[in-house]
Order: C-alpha cells, then structure tokens, then sequence
C-alpha cells in the first residue's frame, strides 16, 4: 500500500510537469519569430511601428459582440460549419467539408492601465479562447444542442474570446485617420480574398456566373472588386464605431510576425516565457523520485 501510494505521487508530479512542457511548447510556438530586440511597450506612450504590448481585453465602447452560434458575449468570435462527407461501414473517422464559415471583424480593445489600443483581428481565425464543438441535423445549429438529436450529419465548432482575460500582441501600431486609406482597404481585401480562396465552395457559388465549376479571370476580378468594396465599407463603419483617431494594432505589411495569444500572468511588463512552472515541477520530480527511491531501500 505504502509503495502505491509512492507511485501515485510521482505520477502525479510527473503529469505536472507534461502539462507545463506542453505549455511551454505552445508558448513557444505562437511567440516564435517575434524579434527579441523589440521591448515590452506601454499603450501610453507605444511608438508608430512594429510594438509589443500586454494587457487585459475589453469590448469596444463598453458593447460585447454576440457568438452567431451560442448567443454568449465576446470580444471576438469565428466559427465553423461541417457536413458529413457520406457514411463509412469501417470504423475509420468521418470527413468533413466546410459549407459556412466566419469570423468577427470588429477590433478589440486591450488596455494595459496606462491607455487603451485596439487589435484588428480581420481575418484571424484560430485565436486562443473558449470553444465549443457539437454536432446536429442541420445546416443552421441549434444552442444548446437537442437530446433529441439522432444524427450528426452536420458539426459546429465555434471559438471565442471573452473581456476580463490577458492578451498579449505583437504587431504594427499606427493611429487611423478618418478615411480608409487606400493601402489598408487594399491589404484588408487581400486578406479577404485569400480567406474566400480557402473555401472554393462557397467562392464558386458567388462568382460563378456561367456554373462550370470554374472561377475564370472575369468572375475573378468580380470578386476582387467585391472584396474591395467590403473591405471599405468595414473599415468606414470602423472610423464610425469610434476607430477614428485611436491607435490601432493590426498585420505587419512586411512580413514581421503578428501574435495575438492570452498570457498567462498580469503584470504589465513583461509575459512571463512559462518555463519557470516547468523548473518547478521537474525539482519537484526529482526530489520526489529521490525521496521515493531512499524510502524503498530503506524498507
């Protein structure tokens, strides 16, 4: 019994310490590429440019956005609709094709108590934050999921951000004039283009005029256009809803990286890199096993 008991805890310590290497690991990999040489700013006193900035996130004027599948507030949300690809007799896993996807293009607010910015997350789509996944009958979801559901021939996923939690950003600051200037207007349809040549279902039944399943150059430059004019019309509704004259923190044009990720600490300085809970559960680990081995030899 003594000897389960000393197994029981280094397992436990030993699950400690994979939970934080995983940690670690996915901190390292959505803050890869953020040059090092680039300081911590305050939202204050952030200069125009490539910045690093670490706060809370807030809805914009006080008003939460609402998840288009759940209904619950954020400050940001994207989600996903999936059809069965058919049934297999097998037991191997089901495909899925996409048949409607979108996310929020509204800003965010970060503020770090000394000023505020916003974080245009256009186009993101994999931000970190609650999510849910279900499945259901239908093309347009039901919330909360039916337990009288009897088939999963369509699955939603949706992902969300919510106000009151960490967010750290690396990205290009600069304050908005009143009018959209014409280079952003162009890189945020370029933005939307590549996100509609993602899913070729959806672009073909927008574009394709004479239905042969082809997007030729003339159904292209159609949706071109069309990208264009609503990536001017999101931005001017932007300037209106109070964008105007506020910095904003949005996709480098040059290639630098651009990170939008919850941090786990909240002191405004600095995010802490995860490793120091990582060296504190390997100690741990090894004194324990230490401990453990001595206490059996000693028996």
């Amino acid at each position: 019994m003594y000897s389960r008991a000393l197994v029981a805890l280094l397992l436990l310590l030993l699950s400690g310490l994979w939970a934080s290497v995983k940690q670690q690991l996915a901190w390292l990999k959505r803050t890869r590429g953020v040059e090092a040489g680039v300081p911590m700013s305050k939202c204050r006193s952030a200069a125009q440019g490539y910045v690093r900035l670490y706060g809370v996130q807030q809805h914009v004027d006080g008003k939460p956005l609402l998840a288009p599948l759940t209904g619950k507030p954020c400050t940001w949300w994207s989600f996903t609709v999936e059809k069965r690809k058919g049934w297999h007799l097998d037991d191997s896993p089901p495909e899925w094709r996409i048949v409607r996807q979108a996310s929020s293009t509204s800003p965010v607010l970060l503020d770090d108590g000394t000023g505020q910015v916003l974080v245009d997350v256009t186009g993101e789509r994999n931000l970190i934050g609650p999510r849910d996944c279900w499945h259901g009958d239908t093309e347009l979801p039901i919330w909360p999921p039916s337990i009288l559901t009897t088939k999963d021939n369509y699955r939603y996923t949706e992902q969300r951000m919510v106000a009151g939690t960490t967010l750290y950003v690396a990205g290009q600051l600069t304050t908005r004039s009143s009018i959209p200037s014409p280079t952003a207007i162009k890189d945020r349809a370029l933005r939307m283009l590549t996100r509609w040549k993602g899913n070729q279902a959806s672009l073909r039944e927008r574009f394709d005029r004479n239905h042969d399943g082809v997007i030729d150059p003339d159904e292209w430059e159609a949706a071109r256009q069309a990208a264009l004019g609503q990536a001017e019309s999101e931005l001017a509704r932007e300037l209106d809803s109070g964008v105007n004259g506020r910095s904003v923190v949005s996709r480098p044009t040059d290639g630098k990286p651009f990170v939008i990720t919850p941090m786990p600490d909240m002191n405004f300085s600095e995010p802490s890199n995860p490793s120091r809970p990582t060296l504190f559960w390997l100690i741990a680990f090894l004194v324990a096993s230490m401990w453990c081995i001595g206490a059996l030899a000693g028996r």
